[in-house]
């Protein structure tokens, strides 16, 4: 058995707040000064693994070193906080500012982004933050970011009277597809924005939100693969990330099944469905060739369901620096879960690396040598090992997704 090229197809990433200055265009420079004066006295950043600095994230080379420590050559990096975001906020959550402001926001975190990928060569996918507000904006947005290097767009969540199939998005799609740059959902990002700063309501909005990552992750599987989108687009390629992965087999089940009955349940059956319904294969063939899931960080059962989900689908992320990340003790968590199910070398080498690879086309033989450096043995990691649950204090569960 050889080394692994391991890929976390999940990471976490901001720069320090006054980092952002450089990055940020000048007409909200003040801006942006009156908000690292607000928070003056607030933590960095929230939510990370314990005995970790607030540098730990930025610090290109201290990240290298503790991902290197865990097997890890190369990482898909998301936002771990945004710039202009309050203390508390949630990360991603710019929709309470002006549309002026969260375009402000998201290119300052994309150009800071464009140089800390710059810092590890061929190691660091960044994933554009992108809005649908203006299409023709977007699609000149998606082409800056296949320019300047960065490895896929970040779908943003809709308004509610906005779907991922309406016809309106094919622009965005297109340019996504002809530049092959896939799209990312990451952490159900569609989730509403609930009161996590109000201390009465704390409890039960982030318990909800947990609950429903997998929902809103999937509400953009089933409406991109039901209206049609990887019909009229079939090199695009979605992949949903940082989130449980066990309830793709039933839900593949479910559209196919809906699919063959829609036509005696809407009473269509002597209607052409293949033109109505905009699609000409089952939706899970387009599961197939159109998707990918990066399960943060995947469980027994979820290992067991890798046949159902998809061999070559199947993505792991270590959702390095965050408090529930596998850091540092992602070792473990490979010989308890993989190892336990008793996968073959080839589909180890498939979902810790190889997946992430073809999907974010990183180069193979660029990261050999990072490989045969720090790279983990595949023997090691299929030993058997239920270890991790006696030794680990953490909330943690390896038999279902926290």
């Amino acid at each position: 058995m050889g080394r692994l090229t391991f890929i976390s197809a999940d990471g976490h990433v901001t720069a320090s707040r006054a980092d952002y200055r450089p990055y940020v265009a000048s007409k909200f420079l003040g801006e942006l000064d009156a908000w690292v004066d607000a928070c003056r006295g607030c933590p960095e950043w929230t939510n990370g693994a314990p005995g970790l600095d607030p540098d730990a994230q930025w610090n290109s080379e201290k990240r290298l070193a503790d991902l290197e420590s865990e097997g890890v050559v190369a990482e898909v990096l998301f936002p771990n906080g945004m710039p202009f975001l309050r203390f508390g906020d949630l990360d991603y959550d710019l929709r309470s500012y002006s549309p002026e402001l969260r375009r402000a926001a998201m290119e300052t975190y994309n150009r800071w982004l464009v140089d800390f990928c710059a810092r590890a060569p061929g190691r660091r996918a960044g994933i554009m933050q992108v809005s649908f507000e203006d299409i023709d904006q977007a699609v000149a947005d998606v082409a800056w970011a296949k320019e300047h290097g960065l490895r896929g767009i970040h779908i943003p969540a809709l308004p509610p009277d906005r779907f991922y199939f309406d016809p309106e998005l094919d622009p965005i799609w297109r340019a996504c597809e002809e530049l092959d740059l896939p799209l990312n959902q990451h952490g159900g990002a569609g989730l509403p924005s609930y009161p996590l700063g109000d201390p009465r309501m704390f409890f039960a909005a982030a318990t909800t939100l947990g609950l429903e990552f997998a929902f809103w992750s999937g509400r953009v599987v089933w409406q991109m693969i039901l209206g049609g989108v990887f019909e009229r687009f079939p090199k695009l390629r979605l992949a949903i990330t940082e989130g449980n992965v066990d309830w793709i087999p039933r839900t593949l089940r479910q559209m196919d099944w809906h699919v063959e009955k829609a036509p005696e349940y809407l009473g269509l059956l002597h209607a052409d469905i293949s033109a109505i319904r905009g699609f000409s294969r089952k939706p899970s063939e387009y599961w197939s060739t159109n998707c990918f899931a990066g399960g943060s960080f995947l469980s027994r059962e979820e290992v067991g369901l890798r046949n159902e989900i998809g061999i070559d689908n199947l993505m792991f992320g270590v959702d390095y620096p965050h408090h529930e990340s596998t850091y540092p003790h992602t070792r473990d968590w490979l010989n308890a879960t993989l190892g336990e199910a008793g996968l073959s070398e080839d589909d180890t080498h498939k979902i810790l690396g190889l997946n992430a690879a073809r999907l974010y086309g990183f180069d193979l033989d660029a990261l050999r040598p990072h490989v045969d450096a720090v790279g983990l043995d595949a023997a090691d990691i299929l030993q058997r090992s239920s270890t991790l649950e006696s030794t680990q204090p953490r909330v943690w569960n390896l038999d279902r997704p926290f």
